[in-house]
């Protein structure tokens, strides 16, 4: 997963890349590092190999059972966690570690607080299908609140983008609906557990237009291409400017300028000639001198046109930056549990 590529791309769901940040960070300033890095080198057998994705995991969990976390629910975090993992296997950490990780945080969960929250792990993911859009709709139904809120501000900094996210989602919906569960077999039997979920996707978009009124005509239909224009974010979409389309006019011009260019100068050359040698050349020098001066104002005054709009030739648009900080949250409990 490239979280920084999403941090740009969808800048406004800023608290899940923090979140995964903070899944990634390597556990070294911790107070409990030496209670993780016993307990890993336990469920490793002394081994050093997978031991900093061990100690990632072991303290993650915790931190999802007993600590919370701004602006995402225990449930949420369960839920990017086990999409965190899911990257972690990828890069062959061994599913009888994870499980052996989650039933240690779960034992001492029960031992230690009075009503903890238990994240199970979800080994589905190892067989999601482009798990990374459905990533992107989940992410979706989950920040509504903050896609509302962006999407009534039009002077919000992240609308266009915002606009652009949810119409993105729409596509992904329409694409893999179609691709994986277009007809029965697929839908039940080949790609269920994946069609189940864009099922449960359509729902929950369904009720969130109907819950959310003020900005049900920016939600894009779910049944059909909706190609509409988004309101004042052309420029986000170079795409859709006619003058960078093939078929414009504006190209057409531009494919064919060698052969008008070659015909222009072949009729250049009998000008020359009929200019120089013949009684229509002194006709037309004749005719020429009158306008000399005119010309001289005119070619004076473009030069100063030119001089003035050159300022306005290299202007640009300054990248904006998006930090991400980390606020690490301690328990005692869990030191004097894990050993």
């Amino acid at each position: 997963m490239d979280i920084k590529k999403w941090k740009t791309q969808y800048p406004f769901l800023d608290d899940i890349w923090k979140l995964f940040q903070d899944f990634d960070r390597t556990v070294i300033e911790d107070n409990y590092f030496v209670e993780y890095e016993k307990k890993c080198r336990f469920i490793l057998d002394g081994k050093n190999y997978h031991l900093d994705v061990c100690m990632k995991l072991l303290r993650n969990l915790w931190l999802i059972t007993d600590d919370p976390y701004e602006h995402i629910s225990e449930n949420a975090r369960c839920t990017y966690l086990n999409t965190w993992l899911y990257y972690q296997e990828k890069n062959k950490f061994p599913g009888d570690i994870i499980n052996k990780i989650f039933r240690i945080v779960k034992d001492i969960a029960y031992d230690s607080l009075e009503e903890p929250y238990i994240c199970e792990y979800d080994p589905s993911y190892k067989n999601h299908i482009e798990p990374e859009q459905m990533m992107k709709l989940n992410n979706l139904i989950d920040n509504m609140d903050i896609i509302e809120e962006i999407l009534l501000d039009n002077s919000d900094e992240n609308h266009c983008l915002c606009q652009k996210y949810v119409h993105e989602c729409g596509g992904i919906y329409r694409n893999m609906n179609k691709k994986y569960c277009d007809n029965e077999e697929d839908k039940t039997i080949k790609y269920n557990v994946l069609c189940e979920e864009l099922q449960t996707f359509q729902k929950k978009y369904v009720e969130l237009s109907s819950e959310y009124p003020h900005i049900r005509n920016k939600l894009p239909s779910l049944d059909f291409s909706n190609n509409t224009y988004i309101t004042g974010c052309l420029y986000t979409e170079k795409k859709r400017i006619s003058y960078l389309d093939d078929n414009s006019a504006f190209n057409q011009v531009f494919r064919n300028l060698p052969l008008i260019v070659g015909g222009m100068m072949g009729t250049s050359v009998i000008l020359l000639i009929l200019y120089k040698f013949t009684p229509i050349g002194s006709l037309i020098r004749s005719r020429m001198g009158k306008n000399k001066a005119m010309d001289d104002t005119l070619y004076e005054e473009m030069n100063e046109f030119g001089s003035s709009s050159y300022q306005y030739e290299n202007m640009n648009l300054d990248d904006m930056e998006y930090n991400m900080t980390y606020h690490p949250v301690r328990n005692s409990q869990f030191a004097y549990n894990i050993g």
